[in-house]
């Protein structure tokens, strides 16, 4: 696609129109297929502009998710769900990524050598190696008197593992 070219590229808002126009085909023909990968690079690219908000990403983002289980392309989702899975874990969100993630993840029964189930292995045992780090008592406590929030500034005071 033109957008991941121009996003490779640096070109940022030229990517953006591509994906304007592209996303204006899609709904003029009624071609749903492409709307997932529309809405996903979408996302991915206004993660890169400057001046845009997270909010406005993760937006698309979600419809790239929402488009891709309405079709149950799989793979669709997977990509959808890594791009989202990022951002989150940028955000800290570590818990909603791995609810949202290791369900589609497990759900693949072959391909496992592909660059998309590579990466998603990655990601989830990334996050399994954080979980731990802290003893599953710590983590219930935590969670029970502080919800999620203190999860993560506890997570975050802790010193890097030895290796």
């Amino acid at each position: 696609m033109l957008a991941d070219v121009c996003a490779h590229l640096g070109y940022t808002a030229d990517g953006l129109q591509a994906l304007a126009e592209a996303q204006t085909l899609v709904e003029q023909l009624e071609e749903r297929w492409w709307e997932a990968g529309v809405c996903r690079l979408r996302g991915g690219l206004l993660l890169r502009q400057t001046g845009t908000s997270q909010g406005e990403a993760e937006t698309w983002l979600q419809r790239a998710l929402d488009g891709a289980r309405r079709q149950e392309a799989k793979a669709l989702e997977l990509r959808a769900a890594m791009s989202l899975a990022r951002l989150w874990r940028e955000q800290g969100k570590h818990t909603e990524v791995r609810e949202l993630f290791a369900p589609i993840y497990r759900w693949f029964t072959e391909g496992f050598d592909t660059a998309d189930l590579q990466e998603a292995k990655a990601l989830l045992e990334e996050l399994a190696s954080r979980r731990r780090h802290v003893p599953a008592r710590a983590r219930r406590t935590l969670t029970a008197a502080g919800g999620q929030g203190a999860w993560r500034r506890f997570a975050l005071a802790l010193p890097a593992p030895c290796t």
